[in-house]
């Protein structure tokens, strides 16, 4: 348990440090602060990298098969797509909004603990998975929409102020920010709607099965089913003229909360069977 509390501080530190660099734009040099965020981002991804690496390998069970392996692997593929917008645009201040994402996802993961596992059984060892990492990809995608939203807000703020673009504080268009929300958006829904399906299935398939632990009013289920609710009415309003722009922005942000609570939230205050239907983990490391 300390060993993996000490890799988890690794990566997390590193991102937190690259977080660091980016909120001192206005102290440090534009061309340390972006070789620094950039440095220990990477440098976290790496090791970050390894550690799941070396959890997949020791383990007896499928992967995703826990809140805690979908938490760090959910922040591991956050990472990498923060990395690699940070590498195509260096100059765009995106890890301020991005990299606390990512740590708050590394300390939840944490505080939930990796002791135990959920006896996954029959098809659910490759449809449980399969489930799990489909919505993680759903996650990348509300995450994009989430930042531009943030972005969008704040550089709104910054043109009605007359502010002067600053290259210690560089953000895209107002139009390439919209764009990007309405691509997050979309393929959210896309991916959230495939993996709830997925999970439907597999709660009949295993109630067909005579296992009754899957209950489609289990709480995780219930706020799924609202973050999805919530995604499609951003992708219908987003035809609406009077929902374009910042309201479209506030309300993926309110969604992209959703999303997290259902993650995490649930877990952490809610009895689901998500969390609850565990058994004693072998040969973790």
């Amino acid at each position: 348990m300390i060993v993996e509390g000490v890799k988890l501080f690794c990566f997390g530190a590193s991102y937190s440090v690259a977080l660091a660099a980016e909120a001192a734009a206005a102290l440090l040099p534009a061309t340390w602060r972006r070789g620094a965020s950039l440095g220990f981002a990477a440098a976290g991804v790496v090791a970050h990298t390894i550690y799941l690496g070396h959890r997949a390998l020791a383990a007896d069970t499928p992967p995703l098969a826990t809140s805690f392996d979908s938490l760090v692997v959910l922040a591991w593929v956050l990472a990498v797509t923060y990395l690699s917008i940070h590498w195509y645009y260096p100059r765009f201040t995106v890890g301020v909004f991005a990299l606390p994402v990512i740590v708050a996802l590394i300390v939840l993961a944490g505080l939930l603990g990796q002791d135990s596992q959920r006896d996954l059984r029959g098809w659910a060892r490759v449809w449980g998975p399969a489930h799990g990492a489909v919505l993680a990809l759903g996650g990348v995608a509300v995450f994009v929409g989430f930042v531009a939203g943030m972005m969008y807000l704040v550089q709104a703020r910054r043109l009605k102020a007359k502010q002067l673009p600053s290259e210690a504080f560089d953000l895209p268009s107002l139009e390439l920010l919209e764009r990007l929300n309405r691509q997050g958006i979309t393929v959210a829904f896309t991916l959230l709607t495939i993996g709830l399906g997925i999970g439907l299935l597999l709660a009949i398939q295993q109630g067909r099965a005579g296992d009754a632990s899957i209950r489609l009013l289990d709480p995780k289920v219930i706020c799924a089913g609202l973050t999805w609710l919530a995604f499609g009415f951003l992708l219908q309003m987003r035809s609406h003229p009077q929902f374009r722009g910042r309201r479209v922005a506030l309300l993926t942000i309110v969604a992209f909360g959703l999303m997290l609570f259902t993650f995490v939230g649930v877990d952490l205050l809610l009895e689901s069977w998500h969390a609850s239907e565990r058994v004693a983990t072998k040969g973790l490391p």
